[in-house]
């Protein structure tokens, strides 16, 4: 027999003859061939169904493409070998756990064991035989694309790719389905070992749950600790070779990347994340600080010497010119020598500088490279702090240098000479926060520095304060500045009233005495009042009757403008150079301020005697009468002062008194004084006072005198106190003294880095390349000193009545005390509340410049809010820091309530260092101390906030403690000239009254506009934190844009005749709750806090408006209510027995209310209603003649903290709005009444549209009565006012018309009327 040849479905070829095999071998082969031929017929269907390799020779072209070769075949390769395979093996598993091996072959061979077998173990014999058939077909695809596929790193790597997403899916189930990782892993992988045996079963259950557990764990890291620890378990997972170790470890550090984003860190993380963040944070101090480079640095002091000697050779040019004149007047040779060989010494000084200058020449010589090659310094994040750079260093940074052209250009931006800039940022804004224009920022970080620099000064001179941690329980306690011994008045303050006079009078004993003993040859002088120097001795102060505290007294005050002169000559001669000449030593000299727009003058004998104030010319006409009868012998005038274009009257008052510190040969100083003025203050120099050149202790009337006491109302006598007008003249003086002096400063730097020439010999300046950011600069300078920059502001700081100045600031300081103070509770949690308000989205802004995204930056900011919460308690080593400094530097003050005081705050005489108990408790009474208090704490919080925030990104605390204050200082706004808006400083007294209380809302839109800036630039986190701020702080009702969107769409529906909703309604309607439509504060409390802490409105009419004005007037209209009220309802009842008013009728009670109301602080106002509604048979709370609301506890406690409750305020705001909506319902309706009146006389066909009536139905007016409105209009157009006041007879009113009418009518009509002469052009009656 012949041999048969058969090659089964796996490839293997078997040779047998059958004539050899038995039966039961041949029926068992013949059956096994059959199973076999099944199979090809399967896998052939299968194949042609997948996509059958045949097609290859079409698919070669494109396979040559190793690439490509490499993905298809590695992916393909990966679902059936790593992927398919074991899930076919895995599942077939299932059905073969319920059979043995041999009813597993029986099943591959088709064999059935007929009726005896179960229906469970023939599904299960069939399951699994079609599974391990499609694992087969598996298994031959697999080889076949193993064929074909190129062995290499890549195949390997996309064979991972393809095998992951059903393995992934083939795990995921059973993870899910146990909730478990460890289960569902070692499940599927126990159940894809069961056919090998118990003991890999339970091999693989645990390797599998060792492996869930790991990826467990692996899941709950960051995703760079997770993509990591994956890809070292895929590298660590069993492997044929080293390549696929890669693969594996790649393929599952893949799946890392699918994961939460946040979760913990490794410890290599977390150390990788330290050093990014390190590099980081110490970017943005190198950033934020600014380095000047040592190269930058020695050059500037190269063209800084250079310069200085310069200066002192023009100056000995000066005297050599000077002494050539006196050469030439010389008589005697030995003058003539002398003055000779003074002459060749200063040539010598010349010929030494010009040689230094010499020295210095090789350094400039490469200029022109450093300004080609520098570095720029200003960016987006250091311009946030004071440029405390050189002038030099600042000049030679912003510009560039092109050696082609040899031209200097601008380095930086000039300020846009636009619209927007010149009227908006300029004028209406704070131009603190232009700083994205360095050279005009450099102009406001000069004058910040000027400003701090004074007020430090004087606060030293006066006070000599020290900061001592008082008992209390918050942060302030260590804010605290205590007047301490050695201050110019602090002792003096201490003395008893008869002390005080008694040292005041001797003071200027002292004084004449001294000018007696002046006058005499120093070889006849005897020492036992006055010592070698001029000093007055102790024993004559004893003498004087001086104890020791008094001795001490006067020696604080004298010392005190010793040191004074001291201070003022040592900054006139760094600064000032030759151009300032020192101010002489004057011991035991009080300086003799005079005051007030007007002067009267006595003289006696052709010698001035007394010189006094007053504010009007008819005060100074009563006051020449009564001094006439003073001294009827002598020749008394007056006159007004004329005063210079500067408004600050400390400067005025220093200058006044410098000048007659001069002899009467010697008026050199008095023209330098006049001189600086000009340059540094005002075109016509300072408010110098006329008087004749004469000894001042000859003149009378000067502050601390009794002469010189002024008239007050607020005093208990006719006149101030000598001890109020002593310390106003020392505290006038010191002041002036310290600005002009620290005005030297100023304007030098100023002047050096602004006017004079960066490159030597080319003339050209920062004002040639920056024209228009000098312009605003200087601008600015002039407005922060309250010099005028145009024309009409220099006419009214001349003109304007001194009398309208002062009732100004009388009415400012009331209207604040009216609306603010006096225990106002509202206010003072809004006070507290600014801190929160304003500085989070600055200090998210920062963090975003630090690198941080605009969520993370956010949540950084509130970040560092919660922490200070802490540090408002118990501040820490680094808070104190940051309290000194910012103390130091006037950041922690008192500021908003100096706003209101203005040009009065050293004029009220009651001063603060005053530490009386009757002043103290004044202070308490009126609320003051409690707004003082809570200025301060808020301002400290803004320090603490910033100071923390800036460490936390990563500043040294240096940094940081020297950075904190000044953003403190500018985002809690200063409520100064610099800070105020220019429009108003321009417009003098009513430009001022025009800004009362808007200098915080200006602040807040200058930070808007800075916002919406920076998110343009990418840079959304202060926008963002802003409006978020706003809501948290008043609800979306007080929320930023919304008062402005109800403003826009009020306007529009007026313009419109259109009744468009307001946000503000819409927001009503939607019922929001408490917490979001009046926000956080206020439905904390049950009280509206909305109208102090909603986000300002951009609205025209509510920026300008005149708080004192308004006050002044209501003040008037309530007297004269109260004053009818009084006439008309109570004496009328006494006098008259009908009790009839003697004029019309009497106000009504709650006329008289809101009267009394308008006369007393807000924080009464709940009194004043309570009072009345005790006294009212009504239960509701009458407001305008309709009845509010019934008003509980809840209401009159909310009332008491000058608020209303949440649910008073929301009647209120639905009252307004619909009261506004019917107003414009009526004056619509009237308009189509009109018009349909108006159609019917013409006869109009279709007077009476559909629309007609639809639109009275709109505006509530039924059909019939938009009927009977037409008729009524009908007829009031066809009748003249005569027949309409006949018709049925004249009342009294109608009576009094009537007769007018007829008045009228003869006066149009009757000969030479109007309408006849205009009848007699025409020839008609």
């Amino acid at each position: 027999m012949p041999t048969y040849t058969y090659t089964t479905s796996t490839g293997k070829t078997i040779q047998f003859d059958p004539d050899t095999l038995d039966e039961t071998t041949k029926n068992s082969l013949q059956q096994q061939i059959q199973v076999d031929l099944k199979k090809k017929e399967k896998e052939s269907k299968v194949l042609s169904d997948t996509g059958s390799t045949g097609d290859e020779d079409e698919f070669n072209d494109i396979a040559t493409l190793t690439g490509f070769r490499q993905a298809y075949y590695g992916s393909q390769k990966g679902y059936y070998d790593y992927y398919a395979r074991n899930l076919y093996h895995t599942l077939a598993n299932i059905p073969g756990a319920f059979l043995s091996e041999r009813e597993k072959q029986e099943s591959r061979m088709n064999i059935e064991r007929g009726d005896n077998e179960s229906m469970l173990k023939s599904f299960a014999k069939k399951s699994y035989d079609k599974l391990k058939d499609a694992e087969d077909i598996v298994v031959k695809k697999a080889e076949e694309v193993s064929e074909k596929s190129p062995d290499d790193f890549y195949t390997k790597l996309y064979a991972g790719v393809g095998a992951a997403p059903g393995t992934v899916a083939m795990y995921l189930g059973p993870i899910r389905a146990l909730k478990s990782s460890a289960l569902g892993i070692a499940a599927v992988d126990a159940l894809s070992a069961s056919d090998q045996g118990i003991k890999e079963t339970v091999k693989a259950g645990v390797t599998g749950a060792a492996l869930g557990k790991t990826l467990d764990a692996v899941n709950t890291l960051a995703p760079v600790s997770r993509i990591l620890s994956l890809g070292a378990i895929g590298f660590g997972s069993p492997s044929p070779d080293l390549e696929q170790r890669f693969v594996n470890g790649l393929t599952f550090a893949s799946f890392g990347a699918i994961g939460p984003l946040r979760g913990q860190q490794t410890f290599v993380e977390r150390n990788i994340a330290k050093v990014v963040e390190a590099n980081q944070r110490r970017k943005f101090e190198n950033e934020f600080k600014g380095h000047v480079k040592d190269s930058t640095k020695n050059l500037s002091a190269a063209i800084d010497t250079f310069n200085l000697l310069q200066d002192k050779k023009n100056r000995l040019q000066l005297d050599i010119n000077k002494l050539n004149k006196d050469l030439s007047r010389a008589r005697t040779n030995e003058s003539k020598i002398a003055i000779q060989n003074n002459i060749n010494s200063k040539r010598t000084e010349i010929r030494s500088a010009s040689a230094s200058q010499g020295k210095l020449k090789p350094q400039l010589k490469i200029l022109d490279d450093f300004l080609v090659q520098q570095e720029t310094f200003v960016n987006n994040i250091n311009r946030e702090r004071i440029d405390l750079r050189s002038p030099t260093e600042f000049k030679l940074d912003a510009v560039k240098f092109d050696k082609e052209t040899g031209k200097l250009s601008r380095k930086y931006s000039d300020i846009p000479n636009s619209l927007v800039n010149k009227y908006l940022r300029r004028g209406v804004l704070p131009r603190e926060f232009m700083n994205e224009y360095p050279v005009f920022k450099k102009y406001v970080d000069e004058f910040n520095l000027y400003r701090v620099a004074t007020e430090d000064m004087v606060i030293k001179i006066l006070d000599n304060p020290s900061m001592i941690g008082k008992s209390g329980l918050t942060a302030l306690k260590k804010a605290k500045l205590l007047p301490s011994d050695g201050g110019m008045i602090v002792r003096f303050n201490r003395l008893s009233k008869k002390e005080k006079e008694d040292l005041i009078t001797k003071t200027f004993e002292i004084e004449k005495q001294y000018d007696l003993f002046s006058k005499i040859k120093k070889e006849d002088r005897t020492f036992d009042k006055f010592d070698e120097q001029g000093i007055v001795q102790d024993s004559y102060l004893r003498q004087l009757g001086f104890n020791n505290e008094q001795v001490l007294a006067y020696r604080d005050v004298m010392n005190g403008f010793e040191a004074v002169r001291t201070y003022y000559n040592q900054m006139a001669k760094q600064y000032g150079g030759f151009k300032i000449d020192p101010i002489p030593r004057r011991p035991n000299f009080f300086p003799h301020i005079f005051t007030g727009e007007y002067r009267v003058f006595v003289n006696q004998k052709g010698k001035l005697v007394e010189a006094q104030g007053t504010t009007t010319e008819v005060g100074a006409k009563l006051l020449s009468k009564k001094l006439k009868e003073q001294y009827p012998d002598a020749t008394i005038n007056y006159r007004k002062i004329k005063r210079g274009t500067n408004s600050d009257e400390t400067i005025s008052a220093f200058a006044e008194v410098s000048a007659y510190l001069a002899r009467r040969d010697n008026t050199k100083l008095t023209e330098d004084i006049k001189k600086i003025s000009d340059d540094l203050f005002a075109k016509s120099g300072f408010n110098i006072h006329k008087l004749p050149r004469q000894r001042f202790e000859a003149v009378k009337g000067f502050l601390g005198t009794k002469e010189g006491r002024r008239f007050s109302p607020s005093y208990k006598g006719k006149y101030t106190t000598l001890t109020d007008d002593f310390n106003l003249a020392i505290k006038l003086y010191v002041e002036g003294a310290v600005k002009v002096t620290n005005g030297f400063r100023l304007r030098k730097r100023i002047a050096d880095f602004s006017k004079s020439e960066i490159r030597p010999g080319t003339h050209i300046s920062l004002k040639n390349l920056y024209p228009e950011s000098v312009q605003a600069g200087e601008n600015y300078i002039n407005n922060a000193l309250g010099r005028p920059t145009t024309p009409v502001q220099e006419f009214l700081n001349v003109a304007e009545p001194g009398l309208f100045k002062k009732l100004y600031t009388k009415s400012a300081a009331l209207a604040n005390h009216f609306y603010l103070l006096q225990l106002n509770v509202r206010f003072a949690l809004a006070q507290g509340i600014q801190p929160y308000q304003m500085i989070p989205n600055k200090l998210a802004h920062l963090s975003e410049l630090s690198g941080k995204n605009s969520v993370d930056a956010i949540a950084d900011a509130y970040y560092t809010v919660a922490l200070m919460q802490k540090e408002l308690i118990a501040p820490g080593k680094f808070s104190q820091e940051l309290i000194k400094t910012a103390v130091k530097n006037r950041t922690i003050n008192d500021s908003f309530l100096r706003e209101f005081a203005g040009e009065g705050y050293y004029q009220k005489g009651n001063f603060a260092d005053a530490k009386s108990l009757p002043k103290r408790t004044l202070r308490l009474l009126t609320g003051r101390a409690l707004a003082s208090n809570l200025e301060q704490f808020s301002r400290l919080n803004a320090t603490l906030m910033f100071g923390h925030h800036l460490k936390r990104l990563g500043t040294s605390e240096k940094t940081a403690v020297e950075t904190a204050w000044q953003l403190a200082d500018k985002y809690m706004v200063r409520y100064d000239l610099a800070e105020r808006p220019h429009i108003y400083n321009q417009l003098g007294t009513v430009g001022r009254a025009a800004g009362l209380f808007k200098t915080f809302a200006h602040n807040y839109h200058a930070q808007l506009l800075e916002g919406i800036k920076n998110a343009g630039r990418g840079q959304p986190a202060q926008l963002a934190t802003l409006v978020a701020s706003s809501i948290v702080a008043a609800g979306f009702s007080g929320a930023l844009f919304v008062k402005s969107a109800d403003s826009l769409i009020g306007l529009y529906n007026r313009l419109f005749d259109d009744n468009v909703s307001t946000l503000s309604m819409m927001f009503i309607k939607a019922g929001l709750p408490d917490y979001l439509f009046f926000g956080v504060p206020s439905a904390t409390i049950g009280a509206d806090l909305t109208a102090t802490l909603a986000a300002p409105s951009v609205n025209p009419a509510e920026l300008v408006s005149f708080p004192a004005m308004e006050f002044s007037y209501d003040i008037g209209v309530s007297v004269a209510i109260l004053g009818d009220y009084i006439l008309n309802h109570l004496i009328a009842k006494q006098l008259r027995e009908d009790g009839k008013p003697f004029i019309g009728i009497a106000p009504t009670g709650t006329q008289v209310r809101d009267a009394v109301k308008k006369l007393t602080p807000n924080s009464l106002h709940g009194v004043v209603e309570g009072f009345y509604q005790k006294y009212s048979d009504n239960p509701f709370y009458i407001d305008k003649g309709n009845a509010r609301r019934q008003r509980e506890l809840s209401d009159w406690l909310a009332r008491w903290l000058s608020s209303y409750s949440l649910g008073e305020s929301l009647e209120i705001k639905k009252a307004f709005i619909s009261s506004r909506q019917e107003r414009f319902a009526k004056k619509n309706y009237n308009t189509l009444v009109n018009y349909a009146a108006e159609n019917v006389l013409r006869f109009d066909g279709k007077f009476m549209e559909q629309w007609m009536f639809d639109l009275a139905l709109e505006f509530g007016y039924t059909p019939d009565k938009f009927i009977t409105s037409i008729k009524r209009r009908i007829k009031n157009m066809s009748q003249t006012l005569e027949n309409r006041l006949l018709r049925g007879g004249l009342t009294l009113s109608e009576k009094k018309k009537f007769d007018l009418l007829n008045q009228q009518t003869e006066r149009q009509t009757g000969e030479g009327g109007f309408l006849k002469k205009i009848a007699g052009m025409f020839g008609k009656e």
